[in-house]
């Protein structure tokens, strides 16, 4: 019996007993060439095809389109090594990073983090220069990675330090370790892996009520959740982080090593390939 990731798809198709399989559908270059294959394949199939998404939101996504609709679909997150990804002393990954000891560090980072607009970084600005107008912010530092520089930052009324593109995972422990929360706030995503590794480095963590980032922030116990796209409740909620950064990020770690750890997923992984294959008996 099947199963198919929803980024890597694998369709058997039993017309004339042609076995075909697509293996990770984004080699095909064509978008309409992907759709047309897994359209025309999956109502052929003698099989009942099951997939697996990463998130909530992306199951029911699934669920609710014509191609995957009569699919059965399992939530299983990613998993992350909690052995790579631990914690680092906050003042000696502050040192090895040059950033300043005494200050509250607030993280934000992804791929093209500051001009991909799906990740936020104009709302993340505009959060901040609120959050300026409640609370004294010439002790808190925004620290960017993924990005080597942003678009207004002469008016800035906040320090900012961009990191640009990092290629190990040990500079990303000591940012996540540095920082007193991580920022999320992403306009669409579907499992942010930042969010997990955060957490996995006992670091707080924002982000919008939205897409897949609920499934991972746990509001007032790993961080704190905001209204989709409003930036005055994106600045309460770093308002709120700030102030339970310590007690969320314990949490966080807590829920990365119970919740992501290799071992847990792959036991969910089993037991979905048990259930399939006994149904198929």
């Amino acid at each position: 019996m099947p199963i198919l990731s929803l980024a890597d798809v694998i369709i058997l198709a039993s017309a004339k007993g042609i076995r075909l399989i697509v293996k990770t559908a984004r080699k095909l270059n064509d978008l309409y060439l992907r759709i047309l294959v897994i359209i025309n394949c999956i109502p052929n199939t003698k099989y009942q095809i099951a997939l697996v998404s990463p998130s909530t939101w992306l199951g029911q996504c699934a669920s609710q389109s014509t191609v995957f609709k009569n699919c059965t679909i399992t939530t299983i997150p990613n998993t992350i090594d909690t052995n790579t990804y631990t914690p680092i002393n906050v003042n000696t990954a502050r040192q090895l990073l040059n950033l300043p000891e005494k200050t509250k560090i607030l993280l934000f980072g992804a791929a093209s983090a500051t001009s991909d607009p799906r990740k936020g970084y104009d709302l993340l600005k505009s959060a901040l220069t609120q959050l300026s107008q409640n609370i004294n912010i010439s002790n808190i530092m925004l620290v960017v990675f993924g990005a080597s520089h942003g678009n207004e930052d002469c008016n800035s009324p906040f320090q900012i330090r961009y990191m640009g593109k990092l290629h190990d995972e040990l500079t990303l422990r000591l940012l996540y370790s540095a920082a007193d929360v991580f920022i999320c706030p992403s306009r669409e995503d579907n499992l942010p892996n930042t969010i997990i590794e955060a957490s996995a480095c006992a670091t707080a963590s924002v982000g919008f009520d939205t897409c897949g980032i609920p499934d991972l922030i746990e509001h007032g116990v790993t961080g704190a959740l905001a209204k989709p796209f409003d930036t005055k409740s994106l600045a309460s909620a770093i308002e709120n982080a700030l102030i339970h950064s310590t007690e969320y990020g314990k949490n966080a770690r807590k829920k990365a090593e119970q919740t992501y750890n290799e071992t847990k997923i792959s036991k969910h992984y089993l037991k979905l390939y048990r259930k399939r294959l006994e149904i198929k008996k």
